[in-house]
C-alpha cells in the first residue's frame, strides 16, 4: 500500500513560533511565500498576486486548497477591498495624499462574537530602506506592521505582530490579508495617473459599520497547534505586563446613556450635545437629563462629522472668575448655539429656539469641507476647506460671507484677540508666510506683515491681549517670533547658531500671561519672562528621576486587573517610546503642556517618555509630581473650576480614567461602569459645584457622567438610568421668545472674496483697504 505524498492539512499549518513573518517573492510564479522567521522553511501563507484580473491578491493555506482572503484594487478609486473567510470589507482611505486608512476589524473587536466592530487605522513611514505599514487600534496603540523592503527582489517584507491579541489566528489573517492588499494599492497609487486624478476626488473619512457586512458565513480552518501557541505567547506577555498587587480599586459610579455620536459638552461644561438616532439632543451635564432635542434630517445624523459649540471668553476670563462654582450659570456664560457639519450642509442651532437656527449649504464649493468652526460671536462660522485651499467667514445677520485663500494650517493657523477679538491670521499666498491682522465685524484688513520665518507652524495671542507669539518649523531651530498686538514685530526668541536644537514642538501662554512657555523637540520647557522675553528657567524631561522635591507615583496592575498608584522609590526610570512599540518612533519632544487655571502649575508629556506626566510650578521653579503609567498619555485635561484638579487619560481599551490634586495625599484611579466594547474613549471635566466633581467619559457609542466629592470619594447616584425623555413645551423654549423662528438659508452665491474691490463695497467698508493685497496681484 502507498502513502499518499500529499500532507494533511494540519501537517501543512506549522505553529507560529515567532510573532514576526517573513514575505519571500518569487518572480517566476508571481507569488509571495509567507513564512515564519523561526521557520522558514515550512509557508504558512502563499499569496497570488495578479496584475490586472480581480482579485489582484489572493492569499491561501500553504497547500492552496483553501482562500483564506483577497484584495481588490480599483484603477481609480484610491480605496481598496478585501475579503477574509467570507466577509467582505473595505480599506477606505481618511485623507488623499497621506498613507492613512481605515478598516473595520472583527478580530480585534472586543467582543468578537457581537455585532460591533473595532475601527483600525493604517499609517506608515519610511526611510531609504524601508516603507512600514502600521495598523493601529481603536486606542491608537500598534498592534501589528508589516514593512516593505524598498530595494528587495525576493524577501520584500516583514509581518511583525506587536501585542499578544494580534497573534491569534483571526488577527493573523486579517493583518496579512489588509496589510498586503494596502501595500499593494499604495505601489499603485505612486504609479498611476488615475490614482492621483482618483485622490482629487475621493471621498474620504470612517466608514460606516453598516457598510462593512458579512456577506457569506465565516469558514474556520484548521490550524493545528496554533492555538496552543498562542496561549503560550499570552502567558509571556502576560508575565511582561504584570505588576504588583493593587492596594484598592476605585470604581465611580457613574450614569451610561447611548448615543450614536460623541457626546460634546458646551464651553460652559453644564449642556451636553448629543446626536441619538434621529435627533440632536442637548442633556444637563449634572445629570443627564434632556432639556432640549431637534429632528435631524433622515440621514444626516450618520453623516454627520462635526460638533462645535460657540465658546469665547475676554482677556483674563475664566469660568470660575465670571460663572461662580454652583453649576447654575449666572451671568449666562455657557453656549447657546452649536454647529453640526457633514460634507455638503452646516447646521446652526440655538438651544432657546425649537427649531433649526440657520442652514449654509455648500461652502466650500467642488472641495470638500475640512474643519468648523464659530468666530468671534455666535453670530460668524468659519468654515475651512480640505487642503487649506481657504477660509470663509460668514455672518448670520447679512448671510453674507468672506473668503480669504492661501491660509495655513486650519489649528493653530489663528487666533483672536481676547480683549477686541480682532482676527490675526497665517497666510501663505507665495513663498512667504504673511501675518493678516482683521478687524471685527467688519473684516477690514487692518495690517499685514512679511514673517522673516521658513514655515509658521502656529499663532497665539497672549490672554492679556497685548502680544502675539509664532512659532517657526523645527528646521530653522528654536525660533519664536514676538509680536505687538497690532502685528509688529518686537522680539525673535531663538538660540546662538552654535546650539544645536530639534526645533519647536508647543507653546502655551500661562493664563496671567506672565509667562511664554515653549516645549521644544529634545523634551524640554523653557519658561520666557513677560515683556523681555528672556528665559527665566527651563524644566528637562530626563528619563531617570531623581529629585527630593519631587514625588513619583507609579501605576500598578493587581491580579484581578485593578488598578492604582504606588509611590515609587526614587531615582525611578521612565518607560521610553521604545517599550511601547510606538507607531511614531521618529516622534518626539513636548508634545502635551497646559497650565492650570491660574497659571501656578503646569503638566507636561515628553514624547521620549509618552507615559509619564511631569507636574511642576512656574513660580517656585521646582517639581512637585511625576505620574507614571503603563500606556502612552493620550489627553490632559486641568480642571476650569478647581486650580490643583488634573484629569489625565491613556491610550488603553478599559474604560478608566486618572485624577491628581495637589492636596490628595495620593492620586485615583477610576474604573467607570460603560458596557463593553468601548472603543475610543474621551474624558473631560464638567461643570461642578463645591460639593460634587463631575466629569464624562464616552465615545461615539455611549458616555457617562460621573460624580466624585472634592475628597476624592466616590458618589452613589440614586438615580441611575432614570432620565426622561420627554419634552414638554416649558422644557423646550421660553414662549414669551419674540424672534422670527424661521431660519436663516445662506449658500455659496453670497460668498465674496477678500481679495476682490466688491467685497469692501458690499460690506460698506472703504476701498482703501485693497492696496494691502498689493503682493497678491
Amino acid at each position: 500500500m502507498t502513502t499518499s505524498k500529499q500532507p494533511s492539512h494540519q501537517q501543512q499549518q506549522q505553529p507560529l513560533q515567532s510573532s514576526t513573518l517573513q514575505v519571500d517573492f518569487t518572480w517566476r510564479k508571481w507569488q509571495a511565500r509567507i513564512t515564519s522567521i523561526s521557520d522558514p522553511s515550512q509557508p504558512i501563507y502563499i499569496v497570488d498576486y495578479h496584475g490586472i484580473k480581480a482579485p489582484h491578491i489572493i492569499v491561501k493555506t500553504p497547500d492552496s486548497s483553501t482562500t483564506i482572503g483577497t484584495g481588490t484594487l480599483h484603477p481609480i478609486s484610491i480605496h481598496a477591498d478585501y475579503e477574509i473567510h467570507g466577509r467582505k470589507g473595505k480599506l477606505k482611505a481618511l485623507k488623499r495624499w497621506r498613507t492613512k486608512y481605515t478598516h473595520l476589524s472583527r478580530a480585534f473587536a472586543n467582543a468578537p462574537d457581537s455585532s460591533s466592530l473595532a475601527a483600525m487605522t493604517w499609517t506608515s513611514s519610511s526611510n531609504f530602506k524601508t516603507w512600514d505599514f502600521i495598523c493601529l487600534d481603536e486606542q491608537q496603540i500598534a498592534v501589528a506592521k508589516f514593512s516593505a523592503n524598498m530595494w528587495g527582489l525576493k524577501k520584500i517584507g516583514m509581518v511583525e505582530f506587536l501585542t499578544p491579541t494580534a497573534v491569534s489566528e483571526a488577527a493573523r489573517d486579517e493583518i496579512v490579508v489588509t496589510g498586503l492588499t494596502l501595500a499593494y494599492c499604495m505601489i499603485l497609487r505612486t504609479s498611476s495617473i488615475l490614482s492621483f486624478v482618483g485622490a482629487i476626488f475621493a471621498r474620504t473619512g470612517p466608514i460606516k459599520q453598516k457598510d462593512d457586512k458579512v456577506t457569506a458565513p465565516e469558514r474556520k480552518i484548521d490550524r493545528g497547534k496554533d492555538t496552543k501557541v498562542q496561549n503560550e505567547y499570552l502567558g509571556d506577555a502576560d508575565r511582561f505586563f504584570s505588576r504588583t498587587a493593587v492596594q484598592r480599586t476605585w470604581r465611580a459610579q457613574a450614569a451610561s446613556h447611548a448615543s450614536s455620536k460623541r457626546a460634546v459638552p458646551s464651553f460652559g461644561r453644564l449642556s451636553l450635545a448629543v446626536i441619538d438616532r434621529s435627533q440632536l439632543l442637548i442633556r444637563s451635564a449634572k445629570d443627564g437629563t434632556v432639556k432640549q432635542n431637534f429632528d435631524l434630517a433622515p440621514g444626516f445624523a450618520e453623516s454627520c462629522r462635526f460638533i462645535k459649540w460657540y465658546g469665547h471668553l475676554g482677556a483674563g476670563q475664566s469660568i470660575m472668575k465670571r460663572g461662580g462654582t454652583n453649576g447654575n450659570d449666572p451671568v449666562g456664560l455657557d453656549s447657546q448655539r452649536l454647529l453640526l457639519a457633514d460634507d455638503a450642509t452646516i447646521l446652526v442651532y440655538d438651544v432657546r429656539r425649537p427649531v433649526l437656527y440657520a442652514e449654509i449649504s455648500g461652502a466650500t464649493g467642488l472641495t470638500s469641507l475640512g474643519n468648523i468652526e464659530f468666530g468671534r460671536t455666535p453670530d460668524e462660522v468659519m468654515v475651512f476647506s480640505d487642503f487649506d485651499f481657504k477660509i470663509q467667514i460668514w455672518s448670520l445677520i447679512t448671510k453674507r460671507a468672506i473668503e480669504i485663500k492661501d491660509p495655513k494650517s486650519a489649528s493653530p493657523g489663528y487666533d483672536y484677540r481676547p480683549t477686541s477679538g480682532h482676527l490675526a491670521l497665517l497666510i501663505r499666498p507665495a513663498v512667504h508666510d504673511i501675518l493678516m491682522v482683521i478687524a471685527p465685524h467688519t473684516h477690514e484688513v487692518l495690517e499685514t506683515l512679511e514673517l522673516l520665518t521658513i514655515d509658521a507652524q502656529g499663532i497665539k495671542y497672549s490672554p492679556d491681549s497685548n502680544w502675539i507669539a509664532i512659532w517657526d518649523t523645527p528646521s530653522a531651530g528654536c525660533r519664536v517670533l514676538i509680536l505687538t498686538a497690532d502685528g509688529q514685530l518686537f522680539k525673535t526668541y531663538s538660540l546662538p547658531h552654535e546650539e544645536l536644537n530639534l526645533g519647536v514642538r508647543s507653546v502655551q501662554w500661562s493664563p496671567d500671561s506672565e509667562y511664554l512657555a515653549i516645549g521644544d523637540n529634545e523634551g524640554k520647557v523653557t519658561f520666557l519672562a513677560k515683556n523681555k522675553f528672556t528665559p527665566r528657567l527651563t524644566f528637562v524631561h530626563h528619563p531617570r528621576i531623581d529629585s527630593p522635591q519631587e514625588t513619583v507615583w507609579q501605576e500598578e496592575i493587581g491580579p484581578s486587573r485593578a488598578r492604582d498608584y504606588a509611590e515609587a522609590k526614587q531615582p525611578a526610570v521612565s518607560p521610553s517610546h521604545e517599550t511601547f512599540r510606538s507607531a511614531k518612533e521618529s516622534d518626539s519632544g513636548i508634545s502635551l503642556m497646559q497650565f492650570n487655571l491660574d497659571g501656578s502649575l503646569i503638566a507636561s508629556k515628553c514624547n521620549e517618555t509618552p507615559s509619564t506626566l511631569r507636574i511642576y510650578s512656574p513660580r517656585t521653579g521646582r517639581p512637585l509630581a511625576a505620574l507614571i503609567h503603563h500606556a502612552p498619555i493620550r489627553s490632559i485635561e486641568w480642571h476650569e473650576q478647581i486650580v490643583d484638579l488634573l484629569l489625565v487619560q491613556c491610550a488603553i481599551r478599559d474604560s478608566i480614567i486618572y485624577v491628581w490634586k495637589a492636596s490628595w495625599s495620593s492620586p485615583k484611579i477610576y474604573s467607570v461602569s460603560l458596557k463593553p466594547p468601548f472603543g475610543q474613549l474621551r474624558a473631560t471635566w464638567l461643570a461642578s459645584d463645591h460639593e460634587r466633581i463631575r466629569y464624562m467619559l464616552g465615545n461615539s457609542e455611549q458616555f457617562a457622567i460621573g460624580q466624585l466629592t472634592v475628597e476624592g470619594e466616590e458618589v452613589s447616584w440614586q438615580s441611575i438610568g432614570t432620565f426622561r425623555d420627554d419634552l414638554g413645551p416649558e422644557d423646550m423654549f421660553d414662549e414669551g421668545h419674540s424672534l422670527d423662528l424661521s431660519p436663516v438659508k445662506v449658500d455659496d452665491s453670497t460668498v465674496a472674496d477678500i481679495s476682490a474691490p466688491g467685497l469692501f463695497t458690499e460690506l460698506g467698508l472703504t476701498s482703501t483697504v485693497e492696496d494691502t493685497f498689493h503682493y497678491r496681484r
